[in-house]
């Protein structure tokens, strides 16, 4: 093998290895985002989680207010207690 030939092949080894050490940085610049993105998204996801749990409570809270009401209206006997429970209830009271 003549000196050119040599030198082209280190040459040729040289620019594989930038090659893999450039795609190496890449591929952790990426992996680097990704876990960025992923902790994002778990933390809008929980707090979705936690909205989505208050309101389901408060819906619980004006379902007993609604039944309350129609309770009061019906004249059963003693709906107040229901309606005081209910009111305090929305209020946070409890």
């Amino acid at each position: 093998m003549s000196d050119y030939d040599n030198g082209y092949d280190e040459g040729y080894r040289a620019g594989m290895q930038k090659m893999r050490e450039v795609g190496q940085a890449r591929i952790e610049e990426l992996e680097a985002k990704l876990a960025e993105v992923e902790a994002e998204r778990d933390r809008q996801y929980d707090e979705n989680v936690h909205r989505i749990v208050k309101e389901a409570e408060a819906y619980a809270k004006l379902a007993k207010a609604v039944e309350a009401l129609e309770h009061a209206k019906l004249n059963m006997p003693h709906p107040d207690q229901m309606i005081d429970d209910a009111l305090a209830e929305l209020k946070g009271d409890t």
